[in-house]
């Protein structure tokens, strides 16, 4: 688990430092070929005349990639002090929280849930209606992907340090931490769509967009904040000291979407779990008998079997039950749609799910 978060996490950063990582593997290039000709040039009888200068040639190469080599990590270890740092969240009111204009004009309601801090949702009947009995088909586009890394490559310097501290409190914490492949809602649901918009996206790019909402660093040792995430927040700000919640079209948010089932046994049973301690989300907490985000393997051409291909795969990997009764012992009807408003208006799906099994074949993974 440790060699995989510490892979993902370098290679997420060398995605982003793009054109430094382009240098340094240049550089490479350029060792390898001229130790590999200096190699050749030295292996001919008499060769001592002309070896030098691919011998000097080779030398300045090698201290090219390693000051360069210097330099990337240089750049990065500014931002290793701060690993230790501690995460707060600025209080927010939600009563104060609008949507969009567009979302008002769809039905859009608020609900307020009090768990031990207030809980804001948007949800729509008739978008939940829409859902229930349309059947959207997907369209992948990649503007949005494109267009999140350009605003995270932006403000990089920031948002690595909120990076550092979600790897190495992970690490600690003994929580997974992988930069996996998401699928991510790239515009609004609309009334009567024939299709939904989707594009691909990576767990990491949603965790420096949807979940710095209201977050922000404070040191350590003498609480100075040395981070904050609040011009990120995909709020706009009105004329009248009044907030709203941008639209998902808008939100320059990752919006990885994540899909959750309540299971009835075959006995007539409610699963319902715990979450455990090594969860980057709702740790400790009552949770779905499945509830994840969605995955690229998850996508079909049919968004609502996308939907509930997801909240099957999270409610088997979640009972550890064998994959093999998906098809044939499950049986999922989606619900509805909410954004998530504490988590940037990350878009949520749920649903409900008959399972031919008795409880006694369901057991906490």
């Amino acid at each position: 688990m440790r060699l995989r978060a510490y892979k993902d996490y370098f290679l997420y950063i060398f995605s982003i430092k793009t054109f430094e990582t382009v240098i340094v593997v240049v550089d490479v290039g350029i060792v390898i070929t001229s130790l590999l000709i200096l190699r050749k040039e030295l292996s001919f009888e008499h060769a001592d005349g002309r070896a030098w200068p691919i011998a000097l040639l080779a030398g300045l190469a090698i201290a090219k990639f390693l000051f360069e080599a210097y330099k990337m990590y240089d750049g990065l270890n500014d931002y290793f002090e701060f690993k230790d740092a501690v995460e707060k969240e600025k209080a927010v009111s939600y009563d104060e929280i609008l949507m969009s204009e567009k979302e008002m004009k769809l039905g859009y309601k608020k609900m307020i849930i009090q768990t031990g801090k207030p809980e804001c949702v948007f949800f729509s009947e008739r978008i939940n209606d829409y859902l229930q009995h349309a059947n959207p088909t997907v369209t992948v586009e990649t503007r949005p992907a494109i267009e999140v890394k350009k605003t995270i490559e932006e403000n990089f310097d920031v948002l690595l340090l909120f990076l550092n501290y979600y790897f190495f409190n992970s690490l600690r914490n003994r929580r997974a931490l992988h930069n996996g492949k998401k699928l991510c809602l790239s515009r609004d649901l609309e009334i009567g769509a024939p299709t939904v918009f989707l594009h691909a996206g990576r767990y990491f790019d949603s965790l420096l967009t949807n979940e710095l909402f209201a977050k922000y660093l404070e040191r350590a040792d003498d609480g100075m904040v040395i981070a904050d995430a609040q011009e990120f927040d995909p709020i706009d700000y009105e004329l009248d000291g009044s907030m709203r919640l941008r639209d998902l079209t808008t939100s320059q948010m990752n919006n990885h979407f994540g899909g959750s089932t309540l299971a009835m046994t075959g006995d007539q049973y409610l699963v319902i779990w715990r979450q455990n301690f090594t969860t980057q989300v709702s740790r400790d907490l009552l949770a779905p008998t499945g509830s994840g985000s969605s995955n690229a393997g998850d996508l079909t051409s049919d968004f609502k079997k996308t939907v509930i291909r997801t909240m099957e795969r999270e409610l088997l990997e979640e009972c550890s039950l064998d994959e093999k009764v998906m098809d044939t012992k499950i049986h999922t009807r989606l619900l509805g749609f909410y954004r998530w408003v504490n988590r940037g208006g990350l878009p949520q799906f749920v649903g409900i799910s008959k399972v031919n099994l008795p409880l006694s074949d369901f057991e906490p993974n």
